[in-house]
């Protein structure tokens, strides 16, 4: 393989740590607001997928082999399972959580961590393949033959296109956060249930961009809904402060 693509690999899992490290340290001096709902954003994550991956590997093994459909049940579960753990997150492990600065916190950590895990195995094992030839096959969807083949199709900038997508998922991931938080503090679960479908449509969509039309083209999608997604961020804003002062004065009788 060429030296080129290798070094792809390493600038953009530096580029993607780099960014998500800057973002979090940025908006912490920003906000003004504690470490403790990044840190358990993060976590709510990594024990979200823990379970999804049981369940989805349980799947498996139940129905033997490949599953009809198993990119759109990754792309569904992924909304359920990460949802409804910011959801339970919220409720049990951060009930001190309430305001639009934690909630933005939050889904940053939950962000931040899968952009890192994410770029980081498959960095790994596709630079260990490019380099020694050699594919830790627990860190990747594919078997070595199926592996190689892609690796044969892309060009020197495919790693870095893949930088713009972990980029676009951090805005969206807080933006869901608020959402799911607007169901805490309203008592209504219809937002809940709305942060799921919209998590699972976006990775349907773009997940069938990429399939379909390639991956520039997925990379803008991706950018697009990153947009609405900074949009939704600054308007729930307003929303979420009158929802938390609501709830104080239901809680309180008054200020």
């Amino acid at each position: 393989m060429e030296p080129t693509l290798r070094t792809s690999y390493i600038i953009s899992l530096t580029t993607i740590v780099a960014v998500t490290v800057g973002a979090s340290v940025y908006f912490r001096l920003r906000l003004q607001t504690s470490w403790r709902w990044f840190g358990f954003g993060a976590v709510v994550f990594l024990l979200s997928q823990l379970v999804r991956v049981l369940v989805l590997a349980t799947l498996i093994n139940f129905l033997g082999g490949r599953v009809p459909g198993w990119a759109i049940i990754c792309a569904v579960t992924a909304g359920i399972f990460e949802e409804v753990g910011r959801y339970l997150g919220y409720k049990y492990l951060v009930p001190q959580a309430r305001s639009w600065e934690s909630g933005f916190f939050y889904g940053l950590g939950h962000g931040a961590l899968e952009a890192m895990l994410t770029a980081g195995l498959m960095g790994v094992a596709m630079y260990t393949f490019l380099a020694y030839g050699r594919l830790d096959i627990s860190v990747v969807k594919f078997g070595p033959q199926e592996f190689a083949d892609i690796l044969e199709a892309q060009t020197w900038w495919f790693p870095l296109a893949g930088v713009l997508q972990r980029v676009a998922a951090l805005p969206i991931h807080i933006a869901l956060s608020l959402v799911v938080m607007r169901s805490i503090l309203s008592g209504n679960y219809t937002w809940v249930c709305l942060a799921v479908v919209l998590h699972s449509g976006i990775n349907i969509i773009v997940g069938l961009t990429f399939e379909h039309f390639g991956v520039l083209q997925s990379e803008v999608v991706a950018l697009v809904f990153a947009g609405l997604a900074s949009c939704a961020i600054f308007r729930m804003r307003s929303v979420l402060t009158c929802e938390t002062k609501r709830g104080r004065v239901s809680h309180t009788g008054g200020f």
